[in-house]
């Protein structure tokens, strides 16, 4: 006896069910998950890491959006532990801007609950792991950052030179 195939016709019961009223979640049902596109590199993180001198048409156009004003101070409520994460990974991130705070706070929190291993376990560990990723403050990222450090001339640049 032949298997029947649990894909087959998916893409009709998906248009159907769109059709249906009451068919609010019918995307859920169907598996789709986004338009698979990345997120936009800030331009400031492109300057830092180098993207910006290796392709400047790229971010030619792009603008940032105004009235975004630098990360600023930590919240007064959080603890010394806490805010002296804060100020670390503020002058370690020069990137990071006003709307970070929150996403910062607690990646704060968690690095302040480091210290104690009773209630810093594998689940806060991969927390951490992942909103330091989200703040480009992984060592990954790091290697991809450009600092502008000098460097000692090489005489084969008159010939061969660099965007950076």
């Amino acid at each position: 006896m032949r298997r029947k195939n649990p894909r087959r016709g998916t893409v009709s019961r998906f248009w159907r069910s769109l059709a249906r009223p009451n068919s609010e979640h019918a995307l859920l049902q169907s598996g789709y998950r986004g338009s698979g596109m990345t997120a936009r590199t800030p331009k400031a993180r492109a300057a830092v890491s180098g993207a910006l001198a290796r392709n400047p048409a790229r971010f030619a156009n792009r603008t940032e959006p105004k009235g975004m004003g630098p990360i600023g101070d930590p919240y007064p409520t959080m603890a010394d532990a806490q805010q002296a994460a804060w100020r670390e990974l503020a002058i370690s991130l020069p990137w990071l801007k006003r709307s970070h705070r929150a996403i910062l706070r607690a990646t704060c929190i968690l690095i302040a609950r480091m210290d104690d291993p009773n209630t810093f376990g594998i689940a806060a560990m991969r927390a951490l792991s992942s909103l330091l990723s989200k703040l480009g403050a992984t060592p990954i990222d790091e290697s991809r950052l450009n600092f502008g450090e000098p460097r000692e001339p090489d005489p084969a640049d008159r010939f061969f030179p660099r965007a950076n």
